[in-house]
């Protein structure tokens, strides 16, 4: 109920006390479905509220308060796995990746909240150990391995800097494989993207065809503004 009566605007202006004692509730949303609207759906659909949760959460790590900090790094389960995990269950939700993303790069420049990105969430294993699962399973979500991947990327990029990040990825054994399976994607998606030779030059016959057109919009244009002098 809270999060429902806050506008856009007054969103920057949240109580951030509040926020940090309420932290578990607001992990309890991203657990928490929205109503299915029609019998027959093609499967649980993500929910503006956890949308909004996820974005929230990301403004509250980029506050940089220790007391929110420390609520944030003490959160069980992590705040981190459970926004993967919501990206795992809605493979087809770019606007979930993104907001993912942007809280997980939040989390990764503060030194206390990637010292969590190696603990347990709740039994369930590390966020490394997470996207090892998901990425490495036979047969597992093609859709989601590219938004799971740019996750990888962002830790591999952290972990540069962060002697315990990259001793604790190194722990993780299948970690070597993920890093892999991230330069075998960019492999591919650079050749996909590559650029090929240059198009050919317009002939005769296609310059008269778009001088034709542009004819036909100059016509239109001028019909339109012809109706806009007889309206007024």
């Amino acid at each position: 109920p809270y999060l429902a009566h806050i506008s856009p605007i007054s969103r920057p202006y949240l109580d951030r006390r509040w926020c940090s004692v309420q932290l578990p509730q607001l992990l309890a949303l991203l657990r928490t479905p929205p109503p299915v609207l029609t019998a027959r759906g093609t499967g649980e659909r993500l929910g503006s509220h956890r949308l909004l949760v996820v974005e929230l959460l990301t403004a509250l790590v980029n506050a940089g308060r220790p007391p929110l900090t420390a609520a944030l790094a003490s959160s069980k389960p992590s705040v981190l796995c459970e926004a993967v995990r919501l990206v795992l269950a809605h493979p087809r939700c770019s606007v979930l990746h993104m907001a993912t993303h942007r809280l997980l790069a939040g989390a990764l420049g503060v030194r206390q909240l990637r010292a969590t990105i190696l603990s347990n969430a709740a039994g369930t294993g590390s966020l490394p150990a997470m996207l090892a699962d998901a990425i490495l399973a036979e047969g597992g979500p093609q859709l989601t391995t590219p938004a799971l991947l740019e996750l990888v990327a962002a830790i591999d990029q952290a972990a540069q800097a962060d002697r315990a990040l990259a001793a604790g990825l190194v722990a993780e054994g299948r970690w070597s494989k993920v890093t892999a399976s991230l330069r075998e994607y960019r492999r591919a998606t650079a050749r996909e993207w590559a650029s090929g030779p240059p198009p050919p030059r317009p002939t005769a016959g296609m310059q008269a065809h778009g001088a034709e057109q542009d004819g036909e919009m100059s016509e239109l244009f001028a019909a339109l503004r012809q109706l806009q002098t007889q309206s007024a």
